[in-house]
């Protein structure tokens, strides 16, 4: 897995919306036979992205009631984002964390019933 430089991209996007606040950029307008693959891969991720977040949104049954500590940087990250999207980042966090428990259900009840405590 790639590590990402968060600090980096943290700062990175506050540019951004910056220069973008200041002046816009003129589209980029390519002939479809010129898209690589690069392109593809990075339309994927960002169709994706947008697939999580639209899901994020629509779930109405979490139960909020939890506070989850995380990185200064990667809130950053996720405030820009919500900011956008209209993203409610519980929401966000509880679909991403279902995922991930799901994915990874049987090491999850391994690691569970492997942990020695006296009254388990």
């Amino acid at each position: 897995m790639e590590k990402i430089d968060l600090k980096a991209l943290a700062r990175e996007l506050k540019e951004k919306a910056t220069t973008e606040a200041s002046k816009p950029e003129p589209p980029v307008i390519r002939k479809p036979e010129t898209i690589r693959k690069a392109d593809t891969a990075k339309y994927e991720r960002r169709r994706a992205l947008k697939s999580i977040i639209s899901s994020a949104n629509q779930r109405n049954d979490f139960d909020l009631r939890h506070h989850v500590y995380i990185d200064t940087e990667i809130y950053e990250i996720l405030r820009q984002i919500k900011t956008q999207t209209r993203l409610k980042l519980g929401n966000l966090a509880s679909v991403l964390f279902e995922e991930f428990i799901l994915e990874h259900k049987s090491e999850i009840i391994a690691l569970v019933k492997a942990k020695s405590n006296r009254l388990i």
